[in-house]
């Protein structure tokens, strides 16, 4: 699959794309071009399919951030790779920037761009191969209509998978995030990418919330009888807390199940909030005066993540995932890791890192006292009876 992608090497210098060009083929890319300007990728672009951009920032007449605007508008979805001769912030910004127009960010690189540089480029596009076939599979084709989605979520057909949360220093698995997938007929796989914003769409959240909480506590039962207990995290959109009588149904479903409340931690997701904070911190209150537990996900991603952090009664913070991927080579990143690290141990909550995927991560958090990790390092999301095998030897990603 990597050996059909098309790679552009984009860069106004000529001297500077044919560089580009030539690292990028020794390091294993066969179709690569170098091109001169942006408006020559836009028209290859248009015409091509599963393509990389290799791209400067400085480019007269359109700027790097502008070809990226641009290709958002037209709809074009390359991977990307900035490397210029800007400042780390400058380039990290171009990447975000990026990543919120919905493009696939492969690196950052200041310049001169390097084998090694080619070669770590060329190694994140494979996992990220790697990943999109474990985990992104598109669910199976539907009408697009809310019907469609209700039915699969009261069918089942949309279910809670489980990505493992092991201890930092022992290895062992401590507990579970469940995981909505839709699993594609007579696959091993799941794809989540496309459904989860048609269920936010159609204002099923709430279903969702419920059916990944049953699927986690039927599969928290069987783990149970075989001797395990296991920790259930579970993502709960803040705007749900808007529903006054949402802590009081979560708490018969848990017990409904012989579940118990202090087994189960709702992880409170920061993309959207309420505008009445006065219920926002009802709601919560009321989930730990029931015993759950209550997590701080993807912290400095949200709104207001510091003020609530501070606020709200969490039992844990978990940190959003770009601060820890790729941190122990980054300057910035690190920093602002190391910071949310302290700030939730000085706190008293457990400090949980999402999106580990490397070894030099995991050695990073390890150094800074974090005490969970969650990512591809140990694994990706699975069916129930995949994480047994962790519950019973625990995992090789912590030695």
């Amino acid at each position: 699959m990597m050996n059909s992608i098309s790679v552009f090497a984009l860069d106004d210098e000529p001297l500077q794309a044919l560089h580009l060009m030539y690292t990028l083929r020794d390091a294993g890319f066969q179709h690569v071009v170098e091109l001169s300007s942006p408006q020559q990728a836009l028209d290859r672009l248009r015409q091509s399919d599963r393509c990389l951009v290799v791209m400067d920032l400085n480019m007269p007449g359109m700027d790097g951030l502008q070809f990226i605007d641009q290709m958002h508008r037209e709809g074009l979805r390359p991977w990307v790779a900035c490397v210029s001769m800007c400042s780390q912030p400058v380039l990290d910004n171009a990447a975000a920037m990026a990543k919120a127009r919905g493009l696939a960010v492969m690196g950052a690189f200041v310049k001169p761009f390097t084998l090694d540089h080619a070669r770590r480029l060329r190694a994140v596009l494979s996992a990220g191969f790697d990943r999109r076939s474990a985990e992104d599979a598109p669910p199976p084709s539907q009408p697009a209509g809310k019907g469609v989605f209700s039915h699969a979520l009261e069918a089942r057909r949309i279910q809670g998978w489980f990505q493992p949360k092991v201890d930092i220093r022992s290895g062992q698995v401590t507990g579970v995030e469940v995981l909505a997938r839709w699993p594609v007929p007579g696959a091993s796989h799941a794809g989540d990418a496309r459904f989860l914003e048609a269920i936010r769409l159609y204002g099923l959240e709430e279903p969702l919330l419920f059916r990944m909480l049953m699927d986690g506590l039927a599969a928290q039962r069987q783990w149970r009888k075989s001797g395990w207990r296991v920790e259930l995290s579970v993502n709960l959109p803040v705007p749900l807390l808007a529903n006054p009588d949402l802590p009081d149904q979560l708490q018969t479903c848990v017990e409904s199940a012989d579940g118990s409340c202090g087994d189960v931690t709702f992880e409170l997701l920061e993309d959207q909030t309420l505008e009445d904070m006065g219920q926002y911190h009802m709601g919560a209150g009321r989930l730990r005066l029931k015993g759950f537990g209550l997590a701080q996900d993807d912290f400095g991603h949200g709104f207001s993540s510091m003020r609530h952090l501070t606020t709200l009664p969490f039992t844990e913070v978990k940190i959003d995932r770009g601060f820890v991927t790729g941190a122990w080579r980054d300057a910035t990143r690190r920093a602002a890791l190391e910071a949310s690290v302290r700030l939730g141990r000085q706190l008293g909550l457990k400090v949980t890192a999402e999106g580990v995927e490397t070894h030099d991560d995991l050695d990073l958090l390890r150094q800074l006292g974090c005490d969970c990790i969650q990512g591809f390092l140990v694994a990706p999301a699975v069916r129930a009876e995949g994480i047994e095998p962790f519950l019973r030897y625990g995992t090789s990603a912590t030695p």
